[in-house]
């Protein structure tokens, strides 16, 4: 990973944009951060095919395990939380030898914040903070989007396309096909909102 001048990394991997149906707005995975408690410590990371894991999957996806060697009280602080989240495993059902040293397995955790300045520098707020239900928060978002060269437009559920579209889209297509995607001249719909107003022209 290379970091750039701002201490985050130069390429923000994580954005994936669906232009999807539903109410599902595109996700932004922000940038990795180290959590506090393994700032200092050694970290191993193991990649593995997830087809050699889990029988019943064949495909091409890779499955992450994070070890960190953490503070004796940390340790055991987690681990005897993983084990009351668990189905009768033991705290030490959580910790692996590696090289004579003993190693945390790690799980996702919400317990720490990311930091405001990581949020901003990779736009994670603009596109995860608005309100779905205001009109002009939505309307703004679009207007991002358009200036971003996304060449779509998000319709939440509940909203009317003429409060959240800007008015400089001019051929909008409420139920986009393929070829629509490709289109440069059209302007294509998402979102639960986008299916409703479909539904309500065909009525």
């Amino acid at each position: 990973m290379t970091l750039g001048e701002d201490g985050f990394p130069k390429h923000n991997g994580g954005y994936i944009e669906y232009d999807n149906e539903g109410d599902q707005m595109p996700r932004q995975a922000r940038d990795p951060e180290l959590r506090p408690d393994v700032e200092g410590r050694e970290i191993v990371v193991m990649i593995q095919r997830l087809a050699e894991i889990d029988p019943d999957y064949n495909g091409n996806s890779y499955w992450a395990t994070v070890f960190a060697n953490l503070e004796d009280e940390r340790a055991e602080e987690i681990t005897e939380q993983y084990a009351e989240n668990s189905d009768g495993k033991e705290p030490s059902d959580f910790t692996t030898d590696l090289g004579g040293t003993e190693f945390v397995r790690l799980s996702p955790t919400p317990e720490f914040e990311p930091s405001a300045d990581l949020l901003e520098d990779t736009g994670w707020i603009q596109w995860n903070t608005f309100d779905r239900d205001s009109a002009e928060e939505v309307l703004f978002l679009n207007e991002q989007r358009l200036e971003e060269g996304h060449g779509s437009v998000y319709i939440p559920e509940g909203q009317d396309a003429d409060d959240v579209v800007p008015d400089s889209v001019e051929n909008l297509e409420l139920n986009p096909g393929e070829d629509d995607w490709e289109d440069d001249a059209v302007t294509p719909a998402f979102g639960g909102g986008a299916g409703e107003a479909k539904e309500e022209a065909e009525a």
